[in-house]
């Protein structure tokens, strides 16, 4: 297996890493509940936390997908007492018909992937109407090339990308930003983390970089989050 920050998060079974942490995640869902939701798919779900945590909360049908293996293993695990669907698939391939489903939870995971072919799968599979929540890290200002490349090196990314131009994409793509607000930049200290034997050193290396770079580049980068809907 190939040293990434993606598979360190799969080995320690790292759970709700993206900006804001698991209290994003449930203040969020307080507002998506007051919209349609009788299928809610989880594009990126990882290992599951979020899709357990709306288990106990709604009957609505839940759908995760991830294109990580040991992610939906670990999922899988989780989630085995419960109804909700997995999937190993990409997220800009979904493997869902048009107009399916009703909302969107997305993450910390349009940034790995091409972030238009992801909204245009998130619009083509959304019915009409339907909300989609974004969590992405993002850059205050425009980051300088060295920096970019920096983070894209060691995450995985394929581009950070400002508020507002995500604001721009998301909009290009069909949706309306019915509400957009920051977020701090790392989770909220409720990381789940697993460690064993098996475990290697370098994973835990990855995850002391991770805070490392944060700490250095915590003038430049911050959460954001934005509540879309379809038009």
């Amino acid at each position: 297996m190939d040293f990434t920050y993606t598979n360190m998060l799969a080995q320690l079974n790292v759970a709700s890493a993206h900006p804001g942490g698991f209290t994003a995640t449930k203040k969020a869902w307080e507002k998506l509940k007051n919209f349609r939701h009788d299928v809610i798919l989880d594009a990126g779900c990882g290992t599951g936390k979020t899709l357990a945590y709306l288990a106990n909360k709604t009957n609505s049908q839940l759908i995760g997908v991830d294109q990580h293996e040991a992610m939906i293993k670990k999922a899988s695990q989780r989630l085995q007492h419960t109804s909700v669907k997995l999937h190993l698939a990409n997220i800009g391939s979904l493997p869902f018909e048009n107009e399916t489903i009703d909302c969107i939870i997305s993450e910390s995971v349009i940034s790995f992937n091409n972030v238009r072919d992801c909204l245009a799968e998130y619009y083509r599979v959304l019915r009409p109407g339907g909300t989609l929540y974004i969590v992405e890290i993002t850059a205050c200002d425009t980051l300088t090339f060295a920096e970019q490349d920096e983070i894209n090196q060691f995450y995985g990314t394929q581009s950070i990308l400002t508020a507002d131009e995500w604001n721009k994409l998301i909009k290009q793509a069909g949706f309306n930003v019915i509400e957009s607000s920051p977020l701090p930049a790392t989770a909220d200290g409720q990381i789940e983390l697993e460690f064993n034997d098996q475990i290697n050193s370098i994973y835990i290396d990855y995850l002391s970089h991770h805070y490392h770079l944060i700490n250095i580049l915590q003038t430049k980068l911050m959460g954001q989050q934005f509540f879309c809907q379809k038009k």
